[in-house]
């Protein structure tokens, strides 16, 4: 009788909390998962304790960094990472980019760590 209305404030309060962990992931893991799994077309830049310094259309990424007075540590990127924009966080001195795939590079530079959400999730160790 009186547990209904406590599991309903109760179904809020873990409902309220979820969304508060979703608009603000702790980890790198969780900022890829909430930009690139959950399929936003978006572009986040981060900073060295994975806090997000700005969000974008994945459509800005280059134009986002390019104008970017705190250089992000860590791009996380729903789309397809292009030669131009990892140039460009090269230039700038990005030291990660997570993207849903990687495009065609004619070179890369070493000093940027790039990876794919697709190429890790398709991966699996006992596979060969």
């Amino acid at each position: 009788e009186g547990t209904a209305p406590e599991r309903t404030r109760q179904g809020e309060a873990a409902t309220d909390a979820e969304s508060d962990t979703d608009r603000a992931p702790e980890t790198v893991y969780g900022h890829a998962t909430a930009v690139i799994r959950a399929g936003t077309d978006g572009v986040r830049f981060l900073d060295a304790e994975a806090d997000p310094i700005d969000d974008a259309d994945a459509s800005e990424a280059y134009e986002t960094l390019e104008t970017l007075e705190t250089v992000p540590t860590t791009v996380v990127l729903d789309g397809i990472l292009d030669q131009r924009l990892l140039d460009l966080a090269a230039d700038r001195g990005v030291d990660r980019i997570i993207a849903r795939s990687l495009g065609q590079f004619t070179k890369r530079p070493t000093d940027v760590r790039i990876h794919a959400i697709d190429d890790v999730a398709e991966r699996r160790p006992d596979t060969e």
